[in-house]
């Protein structure tokens, strides 16, 4: 049975990705934690080559639809995503630089829920900061 979901796993993200990342209307709740329960199965491999490359794109296309999806998925993952705090830097940077500030409001929840996920506070913490930085950077403030 295994062997089966691991085969299937793989188109799966990327239709995951495709409708729930890349979604360009606001997709039901329910949807979106029945889909991103299957991120439990997620590797380390596929979450960089899928998931943290859909999260990219989907942050610069719709980033006030993508910001759901991100919640959901990064509270079913089971990963440490201790490596990728570089790659959520540079998906949360520019959105926290926009202009709009009812993204600001929702990506800072996103991004709590990412530094939550991270084992150790120092890297969870210097997340923080660099995204703080990077937003009074572009934003004077």
């Amino acid at each position: 049975m295994e062997g089966k979901v691991q085969s299937v796993l793989p188109k799966s993200l990327d239709k995951y990705v495709e409708v729930l990342f890349l979604a360009k209307s606001n997709i039901h709740p329910h949807l979106r934690r029945s889909a991103s329960s299957m991120l439990s199965l997620v590797s380390h491999e596929m979450f960089s080559s899928k998931i943290v490359a859909g999260m990219k794109r989907a942050a610069l296309r719709t980033p006030e639809f993508a910001v759901n999806a991100f919640t959901e998925a990064i509270s079913a993952l089971t990963l440490d995503l201790s490596r990728y705090a570089k790659d959520f830097l540079d998906i949360l940077g520019p959105v926290l630089a926009s202009p709009n500030p009812l993204l600001h409001e929702e990506w800072s929840l996103v991004l709590l829920r990412c530094s939550a996920k991270f084992p150790t506070v120092p890297l969870s913490l210097n997340l923080l900061t660099a995204c703080l930085k990077y937003w009074r950077v572009v934003t004077g403030k």
